[in-house]
């Protein structure tokens, strides 16, 4: 549009001059002897032309330059935005994530604190007893005989008779509860958290049969084991271990 605005421009200023000064192009450069107009050589057109025509390249030129200027400002404006896009495309990525870890977290939490409401209200206990007078190899106390068990599923109740070990299936705070009837004479015998002796008992000094208690109360996780460690003889039926979830 610019160049051809300046072109029209110059053609009118061009036709201007010429009609002005009555100015016509004429073959032999000659007067015509009946009119009273004056013409111009060849010459003088040839190079008017030539000024025109280099007026023309000059415009066209510049419109150009001008073009390849504002295509220039125009890419980089557009690289600009594209930019601008890219960065709140990750912002908003980034958000996002954000927003998925934070959520991630609230439901952990949540479940968590669920678990632990149904764990503290969930009630566990046991009662069983040794049906065999024996002395035990692994000094590992065995009470197949279950009088009374709750809240314990059966592979746990399964897994307590044959190795006597309570697995805690839950965590919280445990009552453990062990009578030993033995006629050993002053034998120790231990309560245990998984390897760890968390409580000490002895038989009566007497070469008689009697009955010993040892009891405690125990904070302990999930899989914990709970057991009776005795290097003595046990009665049957009278000798008998009590786990019961308190809290």
């Amino acid at each position: 549009m610019l160049l051809e605005y300046h072109t029209v421009v110059f053609c009118l200023s061009l036709a201007f001059r010429l009609s002005v000064y009555g100015l016509l192009l004429e073959p032999d450069h000659t007067l015509n002897p009946s009119g009273n107009k004056q013409y111009i050589s060849l010459e003088t057109f040839i190079t008017e032309k030539k000024f025109l025509q280099q007026q023309i390249d000059q415009l066209r030129r510049e419109n150009e330059q001008t073009l390849q200027v504002l295509a220039g400002q125009l890419k980089q404006k557009l690289s600009d935005l594209d930019g601008k896009i890219v960065q709140s495309n990750n912002q908003l990525e980034s958000f996002r994530n954000d927003q998925n870890v934070t959520l991630t977290n609230v439901f952990s939490q949540m479940t968590t604190l669920q678990t632990r409401i149904s764990g503290n209200s969930l009630k566990v206990g046991i009662t069983a007893c040794v049906t065999i007078e024996q002395t035990f190899q692994d000094l590992t106390v065995k009470f197949p005989n279950i009088h009374s068990k709750v809240g314990i599923s059966n592979a746990g109740v399964t897994s307590f008779q044959s190795t006597g070990k309570f697995i805690c299936e839950t965590s919280g705070l445990y009552f453990i509860s062990a009578e030993l009837r033995t006629n050993c004479n002053s034998c120790a015998y231990h309560l245990k958290k998984n390897d760890d002796i968390i409580a000490f008992g002895a038989s009566a000094a007497l070469s008689k049969i009697a009955t010993n208690t040892i009891s405690l109360v125990v904070e302990a996780q999930a899989n914990d084991k709970l057991y009776v460690y005795a290097g003595v003889t046990v009665n049957a039926d009278y000798s008998c271990l009590t786990v019961i979830k308190i809290k």
